[in-house]
């Protein structure tokens, strides 16, 4: 398991021409779990786990919390090996959701 702050509130994973992007929000200047992630990653020989994080919150009787995710699955993503390839095949693909 790996985790980071991720300021840009997506991730996304891909296999086989298919492409899958997370967002969620991210609030400036709250404390998140795990010393401050909000993205986490955990693998292991049969799965792979793509997790956002809400920020810390301190509720009263009756308060609620809300933690939105939004997932979008692309396919036909052509693939790539070079850094380079992020900025022409993932990018405009994330740029295209909301």
């Amino acid at each position: 398991m790996a985790g980071i702050f991720n300021p840009y509130g997506w991730g996304a994973y891909f296999r086989n021409g298919h492409l899958f992007v997370k967002k969620a929000n991210v609030e400036s200047g709250a404390k998140y779990p795990d010393f401050g992630c909000n993205f986490e990653i955990y693998t292991d020989a049969h799965s792979l786990e793509l997790e956002t994080l809400g920020p810390l919150r301190n509720l009263k009787p009756g308060e609620t919390a809300e933690h939105i995710e939004r997932w979008w699955l692309f396919k036909d993503i052509r693939a790539g090996e070079a850094e380079c390839w992020v900025d022409s095949a993932i990018l405009p693909a994330v740029q295209t959701t909301k």
